[in-house]
């Protein structure tokens, strides 16, 4: 155990470093204030005197419920009025506070690290400008043009994909329900972990040697002292050791394998084409595989169309659009365009 002295400042004369003991300011006179803050300077000393020691292990200052006045601890009446040191009389203590070194001690900033109004004001003026000019820009990019446009050329990517009712070769561990056994075989169906015997091997532990008393933090005691925390933390120390570890074989274990064929509905495709003009072809007609309904189903065809056009700046777009619009446009046909009155993009072919 480990007991310092702190110090308070003076809130009425601005005296600093007071003892931490004294209820009264050195300077002035002035009696601690209620909401006293003691600190202990870095360069306190561990004190010795058993008389200081059992002073400030004796418990909190208590202050007053008639004059305000701080005691001592060990003062059984008021020194200022006479009022008894009982609970019941009200008498409140100075609270006793505990810090540690992994938590924050929240230090008030100084004036030469507080930010100044005209930074924030700066501050404050930046946003502002920056957010006006995305919002300056956010209006501008609504405002539209339409355009004259010729087609020069129609496009389209399609994707065909659906389901057939075919027989197909497969194999399993077992022969399933309606499949036709073509021959059957030996195969590994898994492997067994044989244990096959030890190795020896080294590692690196760690080990506990002992136990070191560690300061991790100070009480404040409520009286202008302050206590060292301290917690015993073990001592750690590495190590090689030798251990026997067990090895294990992988033995294969056999078993009859079927080959067979089944009747099963099978995902085919997706089948991709992609081409020029109004003449779209498939890998398959979907209407022919529509009249198969019993070997086929779940048929779907996904089309993108795309329209290639030229403004009369000589500038040209490419965009995919909807079937309607494709369907009823031809090449060297004229269109209506959409495009940003400021920044000129393309936004989008109008029906």
């Amino acid at each position: 155990m480990s007991i310092r002295e702190g110090k308070w400042d003076c809130k009425t004369c601005g005296q600093k470093g007071n003892r931490g003991p004294n209820t009264y300011c050195g300077a002035c006179g002035s009696p601690r204030p209620d909401n006293v803050e003691f600190y202990l300077p870095d360069n306190a000393e561990e004190i010795t005197d058993q008389a200081l020691i059992d002073e400030a292990m004796s418990g909190a200052d208590w202050i007053c419920s008639y004059c305000s006045t701080q005691n001592n601890a060990f003062d059984s009446y008021c020194v200022a009025c006479g009022n008894k040191t009982t609970e019941d009389q009200g008498n409140k203590k100075l609270q006793e506070k505990e810090t540690y070194f992994d938590q924050s001690d929240s230090p008030e900033i100084s004036s030469n690290q507080k930010p100044s109004k005209g930074i924030f004001k700066k501050l404050l003026i930046g946003a502002g400008t920056i957010a006006a000019a995305f919002i300056i820009l956010a209006g501008l990019s609504t405002l539209e043009t339409d355009v004259d446009m010729k087609v020069t050329k129609l496009s389209y990517e399609s994707s065909l994909a659906f389901e057939e009712y075919k027989n197909i070769r497969e194999e399993s561990w077992s022969l399933p329900q309606g499949a036709s056994a073509v021959s059957t075989f030996r195969a590994i169906h898994h492997y067994n972990k044989v244990p096959d015997g030890y190795v020896t091997k080294t590692r690196n532990v760690k080990v506990k040697v002992g136990e070191r008393k560690v300061k991790v933090g100070k009480k404040d005691m409520g009286n202008g002292y302050f206590k060292d925390i301290y917690k015993n933390v073990p001592v750690y120390e590495n190590r090689t050791e030798k251990y026997q570890e067990q090895v294990f074989r992988q033995v294969p274990v056999f078993m009859t394998k079927y080959r067979y064929n089944i009747m099963k509905w099978v995902t085919m495709g997706p089948y991709k084409t992609k081409g020029e003009g109004k003449n779209i072809l498939f890998k398959e007609n979907p209407d022919t595989l529509k009249g198969r309904p019993d070997t086929v189903r779940n048929i779907k065809t996904d089309v993108v169309y795309s329209i290639t056009a030229t403004d009369n700046r000589g500038n040209t777009y490419n965009e995919n659009v909807g079937s309607k619009i494709w369907l009823k446009s031809s090449v060297n046909s004229n269109i209506k365009g959409t495009i940003s009155t400021v920044f000129r993009y393309f936004k989008r072919y109008k029906e």
